[in-house]
């Protein structure tokens, strides 16, 4: 099983990391994790980096990448490059664009979707 999360930055990626990787680990699923930028933009590297510490320690095999675009369009040739079976999306508070972007990925969607809520910090348990 393959899971792709989408990650926007550090901050949120030190929010949903442990619960993305935990989710991963108790599917016996691959991680992928992407950061989408602007052409010419910088950074990604550090939300990145994040996930590939919370999946070495959560024993998850991981593969981060940053690629350039839309997000919609990315994420989706991304999810179809690397044969996604689940995407895992945290929500944002307030940005209209983010809500945006989210539900116009959802509804032309192929692929199983999670989204994390806004300031959730539960852990997963599957027992």
């Amino acid at each position: 099983m393959k899971i792709l999360t989408p990650i926007s930055g550090p901050k949120p990626a030190r929010d949903k990391a442990d619960y993305v990787v935990s989710i991963s680990r108790a599917l016996d699923a691959e991680l992928h994790v992407l950061h989408i930028k602007a052409p010419g933009a910088q950074g990604g590297e550090e939300a990145l980096s994040i996930f590939e510490g919370a999946s070495a320690e959560g024993r998850v095999k991981y593969t981060g990448v940053i690629k350039e675009g839309s997000v919609v369009d990315t994420l989706s040739a991304y999810a179809e490059e690397v044969d996604a079976d689940l995407i895992i999306m945290g929500a944002s508070a307030g940005k209209v664009i983010t809500e945006w972007l989210m539900a116009d990925f959802v509804v032309r969607s192929k692929w199983p979707m999670v989204v994390i809520p806004f300031g959730f910090e539960g852990e997963f348990d599957p027992e």
